[in-house]
């Protein structure tokens, strides 16, 4: 039996991190989390995390200057690649 997978090509870009870029961070963040530690870490942790908490940690973090935080941006969505 074969399989045939189709992968999407993305046309993107790597930036430095604006501060209206913190929303999609904080949800890489609470995702990637959640998904990732699963099983590792308390359960009950990682029910607690916090998308309002992540979103004003990411702008308090890129409101800082000489951060170095990058995203990398679709150019066909002109958005953030988050997963």
């Amino acid at each position: 039996m074969r399989a045939s997978v189709t992968k999407k090509s993305y046309k993107f870009e790597i930036r430095k991190a604006e501060l209206n870029d913190a929303e999609g961070i904080a949800k890489a963040h609470l995702f990637s989390w959640q998904s990732t530690y699963k099983g590792f870490v308390a359960q009950d942790f990682l029910d607690k995390l916090s998308y309002e908490q992540l979103f004003a940690r990411a702008q308090r973090h890129l409101d800082k200057s000489g951060l170095n935080c990058f995203v990398a941006i679709d150019l066909d969505l002109k958005k953030m690649i988050v997963s």
